[in-house]
């Protein structure tokens, strides 16, 4: 389920309290995503998305959620800027707009369902929001005070949903330091407003306080919005003349400060006209503090017999009040007794003790109930009706009560209500029901029963039965499944019921009573909790097809292991006296066993309301069998609590029935880690078999022997025998080895409470329902046809039924097709666009039956074919980015490159990925052909149809020759954003020189190539020094490669983003000084780019200079104890040329690598620098750098790599075997000659590496380390030779330019190779090289075995398939070969020892 919330998230109010709370444990349960709406500077959107002006309140999960931020552009709309984790393809299920009443959120359009989740003070709505509430398909409230407001307005009470607000326990708990100073301490959180009654609390407070100087007023009342006119609390207070020395003004204060002062505080003060919530009232609380709030409206939720409540004397007009002047507040609010507040500050400030320790009680309470995880489980509950396949489902039961069965559909009944819409209809003995919430039970029922239960059956003075609403009645519900859920032969189950319906019983016996089972056969299913029930029905010829095991269950977070046990040793026996329960002989075992010892209790819990045997009680009834003792305790019907705390705390459950339907007392005792014993038969096997301790079974008999002893007189079917004498022995044994006993309760308690839970009994029984409901689900999608366009569906329905199949486009965000069919079942049909449709976005297909009902969803991607705008451009013939035009369709992955007008006669474009690993286009066109115009486009080959790991994979580079020499080359990334969406921090200061920065430094052609080649080049754990860090852009990315310790020199106002950016980062060092000759300080020059300031050492009175502090590079070495660094990265704008002429070779003997950027191309000092470089064994690389002439970005600079131990690559352009076994010898030989440290990229590595110690090899696909020299070797022409006229090693040698002389290359063969074959053999593979050979010799592979044959050799095929082609189009190996063929590396296949 995809969720897109619309919301007020960022920020520190109480509605952005609420939204990071709920969403943050929301996105625990589904996926979430939240567009963002906070008023403030302006949000610079995703590519700038390290400077927001919130960021340090931003989480790393927030990041995750935030989608877009809105913001109002020129023309006063609403436009969203792209946020950390934007994804254009998340399309939600459903929307949730959070936020204040008449937010602009809320009257915005939204495809798919919309949930209002509105918090409101007043007892109205304004009307023209009101209307806007009614269009919801949901309106979620936090309170059931605003959900009867919101219903009696007129919202439909199906709608209305309860969501509560919460707390974050961990966050907001008690602690025992108490403030800092001796002064009593009130404190008061909110917006200074009427509605909070700020001035009437600070009035009270002076009026009490005023001249007492050990009791202080912590006041944080501020008003974000200044609605009154008035900047500031100070201003405020002067206003209405509240003056006192002991109030102190806090306003804004940090979150840590903010929970300090609420874990710190006497006392916390609110006393407002009305909330929705308060969420500062329920932080103090969950901190313990002592609590002052006004007796009404929202609060009451959670603060209701908690805290202080100020009394309220009568409603007043929220109108009337002075901040609703200008503003539609319909409705009232409640008017506090301000009187009553004042006794009560001073009466809790007289007895603050007892507050206190009041307040830490009920903390405990507030912080386990209103959490944000319960209320996020609120949320999916909701979320699930809303979006499911819409099965309403009503049952029939006896839900309120006690008994067994009331217990078991109070459990399973919520659950189940999770997945579908389900209503109760009642059965319950007592007095009449006289209607809503006026039951005779009504204190025992909860509040998830009461959302459940919407009508009591009871029977009317004629004897028949009528229905009466009751709590969560829905006239207009209308159910498409019915479920009864009842005991054997009531009365439900004869009822006449409209549509599928399922009985759930069970029985005890081995046999149900016939004339009630035919009953059943009328139902649709029936359900029963064991696979023994299902058994013994099937002996009754019971439609097997009809019978589904769902198994009852036990609450594990309620029923679960305890230390704490009775003082003495207790047996614990639960369930109605009868026969069937073996109530009587139980005891008899316990009195027999442990009659006389004082140290043992037996607590029963036996009592039969049906009065069975005519005793009345349990007390009569042990007196009447002899049964009584004084360790034996007799208890009455107990609470729920009572029961739960029995079974945790008694050390054995006796149970001994001689049948069971199920036994939930067992069960329950079992989840406890209660050491159980229960008769080893009937349905209590389906949990308890091999768990616990059972009593062994003599044999069955029939039930009707024991008819006077039990309810049911005329029972059928058999009882088992349990063997009692083996209960004694049982329970002396458990009594004798207790801990034994316990140990393995308690481990076996774990495996119950998994395995039986009410969350998977309830999906169980779903997926029963589901079955029968009426074309739900029943859609299978197949295929997607069409180019994608289009999908191919079936029904699994056995009969036909009308359908509406529609296509969303989203990017046009509007349905582009719609058609009406009747589906017949198991036919496939086919719903698809036009072929010459072209989506750019996504296209969803949806179908629904007649009742709109959403039956089948697919989604398809067609990712946007965008114009790459950003790539970088090397080259001496004047080539700008306005000249060519690059598009990436990600969608079939190829590039497609033309010109914008200018025509490039006689190129030639040799197209490879951006690391120069493939090529994916060569066009070769001579130099008479005019190749890029206007007009004409060329496309790349689909890197998908390579074999490319999409991780090396980030762009292309295009080679363009003109009489055989470089013409221009081009890097093209694929995303415009590849290399910034990880460098930008998310930074954006008050501060105008900041911003200025900001503006100039990314509104620059980042030189992406800059990023990408030298990425190369920073590893793990390297030390980089940073000279001209600017604002931490390269800083960033050596962090994104692990380097240890990065030194960031910046002399420039960008040192503050810097300084800023990496304050918390151990790694990086930072210095606000510039790099010089000396340690004298220097003059630099103010550039309008901030990011280009220069030193000068001799400042004219033209331009504006500042003083910097400087240093140079030797004692930054010594000051940082630098013995060496492998990365000098220095870009300090043409100031270059005195540093390096400064460095002596020991300086330069530190360092591994340089990467220096250059300006003003002085070629003589850069030639300077280059021979001392290479006098020192650095190898050089120098790209020169143009960019549009038209932009003002465009430098005249460029970029010197300097390196030592660098590497030479070579790569292997040819897939085929053969190529690479000719070449991988001359490599060999290449190496010896020159004596450089070798890469050798090649698909068949593990054929060679053992063999060449001396070469690097390296998979096909993967990136070059470190290399400034690069060959590529393949089957193409070079102005020295034409391939097809050489042969393969002559081919190598020449492009390698080395002597050529024949090399036998070696391969490495598996150490165990072994010939066992009794003659010499050969190996072969006659399909590589895409079945060339085929085409060129059909026959000739045929011959040349016959001929080896001759020879004395075998022949051994190791392809590694036997037959390649398609279609009619098939080859084989030949048939006079052996077949060794396989799935295996090759070196394995050519040792034939694997195959024998």
């Amino acid at each position: 389920m995809k969720i897109l919330g619309h919301a007020s998230y960022v920020g520190n109010t109480g509605y952005n309290a609420h939204s990071k709370g709920f969403f943050r444990a929301l996105s625990k349960k589904t996926q979430t995503k939240v567009r963002n709406f906070t008023v403030g500077p302006s949000w610079s959107g995703y590519i700038d998305k390290q400077n927001n002006p919130h960021n340090n309140d931003v989480t790393e999960l927030d990041k995750k959620i935030l989608i877009s931020q809105s913001l109002f552009n020129a023309d006063k709309n609403l436009q969203d800027f792209l946020l950390y984790n934007y994804d254009d393809s998340y399309i939600p299920d459903v929307n949730i707009i959070l936020n204040s009443v008449n937010h602009y959120y809320f009257y915005q359009n939204y495809k798919g369902p919309k949930i209002a989740y509105v918090v409101w003070e007043n007892t109205l709505y304004p009307e023209d929001f009101f209307a806007k509430l009614l269009e919801c398909d949901q309106v979620w409230v936090p309170t059931e005070w605003q959900a009867k407001i919101t219903i009696d307005q007129g919202v439909p009470s199906d709608k209305v949903k309860i969501v509560r607000e919460a707390v974050n326990p961990e966050i907001y708990n008690t602690v025992i330091t108490a403030p800092q100073d001796d002064i009593f301490t009130f404190v008061m959180f909110g917006a200074w407003g009427d509605r909070k009654s700020t001035k009437d609390i600070i009035q009270s407070f002076i009026n009490v306080f005023g001249n007492n100087n050990k009791v202080q007023l912590i006041l944080s009342v501020a008003n974000s919005f200044n609605g009154d006119g008035y900047a500031s609390t100070e201003e405020r207070l002067n206003k209405h003349n509240l003056h006192a020395p002991n109030i102190k003004i806090v306003d804004f204060v940090s979150n840590d400060e903010y929970r300090k002062y609420m874990q710190t505080a006497h006392v916390f003060l609110s006393c407002a006209r009305g909330e929705g919530w308060n969420i500062p009232l329920m932080e103090a609380m969950a901190c313990g503090t002592p609590s002052i709030y006004s007796d009404c409206s929202g609060q009451l939720e959670f603060a209701k017999d908690l805290g202080i409540p100020i009394n309220i004397k009568n409603l007043v007009l929220a109108k009337n009040f002075e901040e609703n002047k200008n503003q539609n507040s319909p409705g009232y609010w409640y008017e506090p007794d301000f009187d009553d507040l004042e006794k009560k500050m001073l009466h809790v400030y007289n007895n603050h003790s007892f507050y206190k320790e009041k307040a830490i009680i009920e903390s405990k309470y507030i912080r386990e109930t209103f959490t944000w995880e319960n209320a996020a489980d609120a949320a999916m509950n909701h979320l699930k009706k809303l979006i499911r396949n819409p099965i309403k489902l009503e049952v029939s039961c006896s839900l309120v009560g006690s008994g067994g069965l009331n217990s078991f559909c109070q459990e399973l009944l919520p659950e189940l209500n999770n997945s579908c819409d389900l209503k109760v209809r009642n059965f319950t003995i007592g007095e009449n029901w006289k209607g809503y919430n006026e039951t005779p039970h009504d204190l025992d029922i909860q509040d998830r029963h009461k959302q459940i239960l919407h009508k009591q059956t009871l029977f009317n003075s004629d004897g028949s039965r009528s229905d009466y609403p009751i709590y969560n009645s829905e006239n207009n519900f209308i159910p498409n499944v019915n479920l009864v859920m009842d005991g054997i032969d009531h009365y439900y189950f004869y009822d006449n019921y409209i549509g599928p319906k399922i009985a759930y019983t069970m029985y005890e016996t081995t046999k149900f009573p016939e004339d009630f089972l035919n009953q059943l056969r009328t139902f649709d299913q029936l359900w029963i909790p064991s696979t023994w029930q299902k058994q013994n029905l099937i002996k009754q010829n019971f439609p097997e097809q009809k019978l589904k095991v769902v198994p009852l269950g036990v609450d594990g977070n309620t029923f679960f292991p305890i230390e704490d046990k009775f003082e003495k040793f207790t047996f614990i026996l639960i369930g109605r006296w009868d026969a069937r329960k073996s109530t009587m002989e139980i005891i008899k075992c316990f009195k027999d066993c442990f009659g006389n010892n004082k140290n043992v209790e037996l607590l029963l819990l036996v009592d039969n309301p049906f009065d069975i045997d005519g005793l009345g009680s349990t007390k009569n009834r042990l007196t009447y069998y002899d049964l009584e003792s004084d360790n034996i305790k007799i208890l009455s019907f107990i609470s729920r609590k009572e029961y739960i705390s029995l079974l945790q705390k008694s050390h054995v459950f006796l149970s001994c029935s001689r049948a069971e339907g199920w036994n939930l007392p067992l069960i329950e005792a079992m989840a406890c880690g209660n050491v159980s014993v229960y008769s080893n038969c009937s349905a209590q096997l389906e949990f308890a078999k091999d768990f616990g301790v059972p009593i062994n079974i003599l044999g069955e008999e029939s039930a009707l022997v024991y008819s006077n002893r039990q309810f049911d007189k005329g029972i059928s079917g058999n009882y088992y025998i349990p063997d009692f004498k083996h209960l004694s022995q049982k329970i002396i044994e458990i009594y004798n080895n207790y801990d034994y006993y316990k140990q393995i309760s308690v481990r076996e308690s774990k495996i119950i409470r998994e395995n039986f839970s009410w969350e998977k009994s309830s999906q169980i029984a779903y997926q029963n329902i589901n079955t029968l409901a009426p074309n739900m689900e029943k859609i299978q999608f197949l295929r997607y046809i069409n180019d994608d366009k289009g999908i191919e569906y079936k029904s699994n329905t056995d009969k036909p039924f009308n359908i509406k199949v529609k296509i969303f486009d989203t990017n046009k965000n509007a349905y582009v097709y719609e058609d009406s069919l009747i589906l017949q079942p198991n036919i496939p049909y086919f719903s698809s666009l036009n072929e010459k449709y072209q989506p750019e976005e996504k296209l969803i297909f949806e179908i629904f039956n007649d009742f709109n009902v959403l039956l089948l969803s697919v989604e398809k991607n067609f990712p946007k074919i965008e114009r790459i705008e950003y790539f970088v451009i090397r080259g001496k013939n004047n080539i700008n980015v306005n000249d060519l035009i690059f598009v990436y369709n990600e969608r079939n992955k190829m590039f497609h490159i033309e010109s914008a007008g200018r025509q490039f006669p006689g190129l030639d474009l040799i197209i490879k990925d951006l690391n120069c690993n493939l090529t994916f286009g060569t066009f070769l066109n001579g130099n008479e052909t005019s190749i890029l115009n206007k007009g004409h486009s060329y496309y790349t080959t689909p890197t998908e149809s390579i074999d490319l790991d999409p991780k090396f994979f980030n762009g292309i580079k295009v080679l363009a020759f003109k009489n055989k020499e470089i013409f221009f080359e081009i890097d093209v990334p694929v995303k415009k954003d590849l290399y910034l969406k990880d460098l930008c921090r998310k930074f954006i200061y008050d501060d105008a020189d900041c911003l200025n920065i900001i503006d100039n430094f990314f509104t620059q052609k980042i030189d992406f190539y800059y990023f990408d080649f030298y990425s190369q080049h920073i590893k793990k754990d390297d030390i980089v020094v940073d000279i001209g860090a600017s604002c931490g852009t390269f800083v960033d990315f050596c962090l994104s490669k692990d380097a240890s310790k990065i030194i960031a020199l910046e002399p420039s106002a960008s040192f503050k983003i810097l300084q800023k950016t990496f304050e918390n980062d151990i790694r990086v060092i930072v210095e606000n000084k510039a790099i010089s000759i000396d340690n004298k300080n220097k003059k630099l020059l103010k550039s309008p780019l901030v990011t280009l300031s220069y030193i000068v050492e001799e400042p004219d009175d033209k331009n504006e200079t500042f003083d910097v502090k400087c240093i140079n590079l030797n004692n930054l070495f010594f000051k940082y104890n630098l013995n060496k660094i492998n990365v000098l990265k220095m870009d300090i704008e043409g100031y270059e040329y005195q540093v390096f002429d400064s460095l002596d070779n020991n300086d330069l003997n530190k360092i591994d690598k340089i990467i220096l950027e250059f300006h003003k191309n002085d070629t003589g000092k850069l030639k300077s620098i280059k021979n001392k470089l290479s006098n020192c064994n650095f190898q050089l690389q120098q790209f020169d750098l143009w960019f549009n002439k038209n932009d003002s970005s465009n430098l005249d600079r460029g970029y010197l790599l300097a390196f030592k131990n660098v590497f030479c690559d070579i790569i292997n352009e040819s897939s085929s075997l053969g190529d690479s076994i000719a070449w991988t010898g001359i490599v060999n030989s290449f190496q010896k000659e020159k004596n450089k440290q070798i890469n050798f990229y090649t698909p068949y590595k593990d054929l060679f590496q053992s063999e060449y110690p001396n070469i690097n090899f390296y998979d096909y696909c993967q990136k070059p380390i470190d290399s400034l020299e690069s060959y590529s070797i393949g089957c193409f022409d070079n102005d020295d030779f034409k391939w097809n006229q050489l042969n393969l090693q002559e081919i190598a040698s020449k492009i390698l330019k080395i002597k050529h002389k024949e090399e036998r290359t070696k391969i490495s063969l598996p150490k165990n190779l072994k010939n066992n074959f009794k003659r010499k053999y050969v190996c072969i593979g006659s399909l590589s090289t895409s079945q060339a050979k085929f085409w060129n010799n059909p026959s000739g592979w045929t011959r040349t075995i016959e001929y080896l044959n001759t020879l004395g050799y075998d022949v051994v095929s190791i392809d590694k398939h036997n037959n390649i082609g398609s279609g009619e189009y098939i080859n084989y190996i030949p048939v006079n070969s052996i077949d060794r063929t396989g799935d295996l590396p090759l070196s394995e296949r050519i040792n034939d020892n694997i195959f024998l």
